[in-house]
């Protein structure tokens, strides 16, 4: 079987037979109007259910999670400039304390000297 066999069986829209409902998991038409299980309309996402289900349950939020934190990361040893850690197992390829405050680093010296008492709830 083909890459494009394969993209095209899994990007298909299905207009015939049963698909599982998205809300309540019980099998349903692709034409039906409701679940009859749990009442939910268009249960069959019209065809389109089983290609937003080849996305997976979280739909990607786990691997953007990862990449804004890469990124996030690599922001932070940029404006660090020259100045990353090399010293050591646990400093090396650390970003610098400047940067690591400006992209809200947590700790008691932001919190209670700077009054940045968010940085403990969104640091990464």
């Amino acid at each position: 079987m083909t890459t494009k066999a394969i993209i095209e069986g899994v990007f298909k829209r299905q207009t015939t037979g049963s698909v599982l409902c998205t809300a309540c998991g019980v099998l349903v038409g692709v034409q039906d109007d409701r679940c009859y299980n749990c009442g939910r309309l268009n249960p069959g996402l019209w065809g389109f259910a089983p290609v937003l289900r080849a996305l997976g349950r979280d739909m990607g939020f786990v691997p953007f999670v990862i990449g804004t934190c890469v990124l996030v990361y690599v922001l932070t040893l940029l404006a660090s400039g020259g100045n990353i850690g090399m010293r050591g197992a646990f400093s090396f390829l650390s970003p610098n304390l400047e940067a690591s405050f400006l992209f809200g680093a947590s700790g008691s010296v932001p919190v209670f000297q700077f009054g940045r008492w968010w940085t403990v709830l969104s640091a990464g």
